[in-house]
C-alpha cells in the first residue's frame, strides 16, 4: 500500500537564510474570473474538454518603416576654459520596512516555539520540537528536543543527556506513532560522520541506535511499523539507502541509488542520474534482483528499467526513464519513459512536442503497459482510481484526468508549467488525501506570467465545484479531504472549505512571512513559520475554526 511520505528532512541553514525563505507573491490578472467569489458548482459531463485558444506560437511580424539618414550635426570645438561639474551629494540609502504581519483572529494563536524543525505526530495532536537550529552542532544542550501535546502544548524536555545537537535535522515517526527516528551529531567522529537516535514514544526515552554505517546518515521513511529506510549522500546525484529491522536492528537490504523519491511497503523506487541528462528509473528490493552490476553504484538487491537492451551500464540505454508513482497497493510504477535527455522536471519539455510516454511497470514481471500516450508527469489518486497527467505541446501543456481501467480521457485543461527550485516543478494538481476531489492549475497561455486559476473537481459526483484566481503554488489538503490551504494572489495563506465554497485567510497583511504550513493528524491544528524582523523564525500554533 502506498502511503505519504512522513519523514521531515530539514536542513539546517544559517539564521540570515531563513529571512529570506517566504513565498512572494505574484501579480497576475485573471480573464475568466475577476471576482474573489470563486464560480458556483457546474455538472461534470461524461467527457469535459476545457478549451481555451491559445495564441500561435509564431509572432507576426510588424514591419519597419524605412527612416531617412539625418545629415551629421557639426560638433562645437573645445574651448580652453575649464569647467567644474556640480558635486553633488549621493542619495542616502532608505530602509525598507519590516512588513507588518496581521493575523486573522479566526485562527486562534495556542502556543508560539522558538524552533524551526518541528513534526506532527501521525496518530494524535502532538509536535515534535528541535530547538538545534538555535545551537552550534556537536555541542550538549540540556534543553534541545521537546514534545507538546494538544490542547495547551505545554513543553515537555526529551533531551537525552547525551545528545548532540547535529548540522541537520530529520525527523521520522512509524505510522502507529509509536517510534521515533532523528539524527544528532557523534562526538567521536568528525563532522561527516553522525548518529541516529531512536525514542519508544510512550515516555520518550531515547537512545543511540547503531546503524554501523559511518556516515552522514537520516531516516528516510518507515515501510511499515518495524521497518525503516535510512539513507545518506554517497556523491553527486547519488544516495544509498538500508532497509532495518527495528526489532533486530540488523540491515535487510542495501544499495546504492539515484535520487530517492518513494518508499513503499515492499519497495525503494529511485531514478538515477537526476542533475544529469541521463536517467533511469530503479528500485530497491528485499528480494536479490538480475541486474547487479559489479562496480556500479547499485547492489544485488537493485532493478532496472531494462526495455530488452542488454546493455551492463544503465546510463548505456537509448532512452531516459524516471520514477512518477505507484499504483496503489500494487508493484506496478508509473514511469516516464522518452527519448535520451528528455526530463519531466524541466519546464522546457513542457512546451515542446511530446517525445515520452507514461508506462505501467510491474516490477516482478518487468512488464510494461502503456497508460498515457505523450505523456510526461503524472500521479495516481491515493485509492489508485484517477490518474492525472500532463501532455507537452509548443502551446503549452495540457492536463488530463482518467478513469481506471485509464483508457478514456474525463477532462482536459490546459495548464502551466513553473520552475519551484532545482529539480522540481510547482504541481501542476493535487488529489485529496480521500481521493474525493482534484485541485488543479489552469491557464489560458502557456507564458510564466499567465494568469492561473485553481479548479476543484468533485471525483465521485462528477461536478467543477470552485475556479478561484489563484497563482501556481503549493496546496496543502487537510487529513480529512474538507480544505484545502493555498497561497492567494496578495501573499496570504487561504484555508478554502471545499463543501460550501467559503475562503478564509490566515493573515490579513504580510502573509509573506507565513510560510511551511504542516497539518496536525486530525486536521484541528496548523503549525506554520513566522518570519521575526530579528531575521530568525519560529513556530506558530494556530488552531482551525470549525464551522
Amino acid at each position: 500500500m502506498m502511503k505519504q511520505r512522513s519523514s521531515q528532512i530539514q536542513f539546517k541553514t544559517f539564521a540570515i537564510l531563513l529571512c529570506i525563505l517566504g513565498l512572494g507573491t505574484a501579480v497576475f490578472g485573471l480573464t475568466a474570473c475577476q471576482t474573489n467569489e470563486p464560480t458556483p458548482p457546474t455538472p461534470l459531463a461524461e467527457v469535459v474538454t476545457v478549451s481555451v485558444e491559445r495564441p500561435s506560437a509564431t509572432p507576426t511580424t510588424t514591419p519597419i518603416p524605412p527612416t531617412s539618414t539625418p545629415e551629421p550635426v557639426a560638433s562645437p570645438m573645445p574651448t580652453n576654459t575649464a569647467t567644474l561639474a556640480a558635486w553633488t551629494r549621493a542619495p542616502i540609502p532608505t530602509t525598507t520596512p519590516f512588513p507588518n504581519l496581521v493575523w486573522n483572529n479566526e485562527f486562534a494563536r495556542i502556543a508560539t516555539f522558538d524552533s524551526t524543525e518541528v513534526s506532527w505526530s501521525p496518530v494524535k495532536n502532538g509536535l515534535l520540537i528541535n530547538r538545534c537550529d538555535h545551537f552550534s552542532f556537536e555541542d550538549i544542550y540540556p534543553e534541545a528536543l521537546f514534545y507538546a501535546e494538544a490542547p495547551n502544548f505545554e513543553k515537555t524536555n526529551i533531551t537525552p543527556p547525551e545528545y548532540h545537537c547535529d548540522y541537520s535535522a530529520a525527523f521520522s515517526w512509524n505510522p502507529n506513532g509509536t517510534r521515533l527516528l532523528l539524527s544528532g551529531s557523534n562526538p567521536e567522529e568528525n563532522y561527516f560522520f553522525n548518529q541516529l537516535w531512536v525514542f519508544e514514544t510512550t515516555s520518550f526515552f531515547g537512545r543511540v541506535f547503531d546503524s554501523e554505517i559511518s556516515w552522514t546518515i537520516f531516516p528516510i521513511d518507515w515501510m511499515n511499523n518495524s521497518t525503516v529506510v535510512i539513507g545518506g549522500l554517497c556523491g553527486t546525484g547519488c544516495e544509498f539507502a538500508v532497509m532495518f529491522d527495528m526489532h533486530t536492528e540488523k540491515s535487510l537490504a542495501s544499495g546504492s541509488l539515484g535520487s530517492i523519491q518513494d518508499v513503499t511497503e515492499n519497495y525503494v523506487a529511485t531514478t538515477f542520474g537526476m542533475g544529469t541528462n541521463y536517467r533511469n528509473v530503479g528500485f530497491l528490493s528485499t528480494d536479490p534482483q538480475g541486474d547487479y552490476v559489479q562496480g556500479y553504484e547499485s547492489g544485488p538487491n537493485v532493478g532496472f528499467l531494462r526495455l530488452g537492451e542488454n546493455d551492463q551500464h544503465p546510463f548505456q540505454n537509448s532512452y531516459n526513464s524516471s520514477f512518477q508513482d505507484w499504483l496503489p497497493q500494487t508493484n506496478k510504477m508509473l514511469v516516464m519513459v522518452g527519448e535520451r535527455g528528455v526530463m519531466e522536471d524541466d519546464e522546457e519539455f513542457y512546451n515542446l512536442p511530446p517525445m515520452s510516454d507514461l508506462q505501467l511497470w510491474d516490477v516482478e514481471t518487468d512488464e510494461l503497459t502503456l497508460l498515457v500516450p505523450d505523456g510526461l508527469y503524472g500521479r495516481f489518486s491515493p485509492n489508485g482510481r484517477y490518474l492525472a497527467s500532463v501532455i507537452p505541446s509548443e502551446s503549452g501543456p495540457t492536463m488530463q484526468l482518467r478513469q481506471e481501467p485509464f483508457d478514456q480521457i474525463l477532462l482536459e485543461a490546459p495548464t502551466l508549467a513553473v520552475g519551484h527550485s532545482w529539480s522540481s516543478l510547482l504541481p501542476f494538481f493535487s488529489f485529496s488525501p480521500d481521493s474525493h476531489y482534484l485541485a488543479f492549475f489552469t491557464t489560458t497561455n502557456s507564458s510564466q506570467s499567465a494568469p492561473t486559476n485553481l479548479a476543484v473537481v468533485d471525483l465521485e459526483n462528477g461536478v467543477n465545484l470552485w475556479s478561484l484566481p489563484v497563482p501556481s503554488g503549493d496546496l496543502f489538503w487537510s487529513p480529512d479531504g474538507t480544505h484545502l490551504l493555498y497561497r492567494a494572489y496578495d501573499g496570504n495563506l487561504t484555508l478554502l472549505n471545499v463543501a460550501n465554497g467559503r475562503t478564509t485567510p490566515l493573515t490579513f497583511d504580510g502573509g509573506q512571512l507565513v510560510r511551511d504550513p504542516q497539518w496536525s493528524y486530525d486536521g484541528r491544528y496548523l503549525s506554520v513559520l513566522v518570519q521575526e524582523e530579528s531575521c530568525y523564525c519560529e513556530t506558530a500554533v494556530l488552531a482551525v475554526p470549525t464551522e
